[in-house]
């Protein structure tokens, strides 16, 4: 297998030869020795390409750009929740309750907003810190973006990460 070592400060594009597989860490793309862009977008969402098994391109994005391997129980997370964005300088380390906060509104979302749902007659805030549940009510959709929007600055000015680009779906 051929490997070649570069260093990833270096500018744009960062391309690397392994096997029978060229990885441009700084687009986060992948292609076959004739420049052919390969792979697929999973059930999940996330591109992947198959080498034997199927192989989650962020996840060996990360390694290669790294020059480590992922530990046990971590996970790849994107910076901007963007599943298809594998650049080196999107992704990052962190535990699944981190990866589970960077992403946005699911498909089942029905307000619209992250972490706000219908309760009774009003709105409900909640997030989650550290298994703990932090959860608000309000009587108008506004005033519960609004306690969100602050909360989550208020999380990551303490060093926590959420991301705030989800306005709505």
């Amino acid at each position: 297998m051929d490997k070649i070592k570069v260093d990833i400060k270096l500018k744009p594009p960062v391309v690397i030869k392994e096997g029978n597989y060229i990885f441009n860490i700084s687009l986060g793309s992948i292609s076959n020795l004739a420049g052919t862009k390969i792979g697929c977008i999973n059930s999940c969402g996330y591109r992947q390409y198959w080498d034997k098994k199927a192989i989650l391109l962020h996840r060996k994005i990360y390694e290669i750009g790294s020059g480590n391997l992922i530990p046990s129980k971590i996970e790849v997370c994107h910076k901007n929740g963007d599943k298809l964005d594998n650049r080196y300088s999107n992704l990052h380390l962190g535990s699944h309750q981190q990866n589970m906060q960077e992403r946005g509104p699911q498909k089942s979302n029905t307000t619209g907003h992250k972490n706000i749902t219908r309760h009774q007659n009003g709105w409900r805030v909640g997030l989650w810190l550290n298994g703990i549940a932090n959860r608000k009510y309000f009587s108008k959709l506004q005033d519960a973006i609004n306690y969100r929007d602050s909360l989550i600055t208020t999380l990551n000015q303490q060093g926590h990460r959420y991301i705030t680009n989800y306005q709505s779906i």
